[in-house]
């Protein structure tokens, strides 16, 4: 308003309260299907925060040391008990990546704390034994006993 008179209309802007979300995920879980080394494949299960109110997404990590690494996957939250992500196959895995790390966020402010899960490379062995040898030392017909 002003000495003129008053606009027949107002305008609308959104409001985001832009806070740190109180509620973590509950787990996250990987199993490597891909074979090829430094190659990973299949599906990230995340455990969903047991309350979303204040969730909007939830951030996967590649990570090192319970530390970051690189830029995330981010996944909308559903309102379902668990998030998933799937890797396809040959999804290269950065050299430094130990674990996968979730955070939940809100809007675009990520909270400090996680989950974290150990990621195992399934690749096939490289090397190949230059020798195997056995004893059998269990001393009975018919079976087989002892240290390769």
């Amino acid at each position: 308003a002003n000495s003129d008179g008053e606009m027949r209309a107002g305008v609308t802007v959104a409001l985001i309260d832009r806070v740190v979300p109180l509620n973590p995920p509950l787990a996250v879980a990987f199993q490597d299907q891909d074979k090829d080394k430094d190659e990973v494949s299949g599906v990230v299960t995340i455990t969903a925060a047991t309350n979303e109110t204040d969730v909007t997404a939830y951030t996967l990590y590649w990570g090192t040391n319970n530390s970051r690494l690189g830029a995330p996957v981010q996944l909308t939250a559903t309102g379902s008990a668990a998030v998933l992500h799937e890797w396809t196959l040959n999804t290269p895995r950065p050299a430094a990546a130990t674990q996968l790390l979730v955070f939940t966020v809100n809007g675009d402010v990520e909270m400090e704390t996680g989950v974290v899960t150990e990621l195992v490379d399934a690749s096939v062995p490289q090397v190949v034994p230059d020798e195997v040898t056995f004893v059998d030392t269990d001393g009975e017909g018919g079976q087989a006993g002892g240290v390769i």
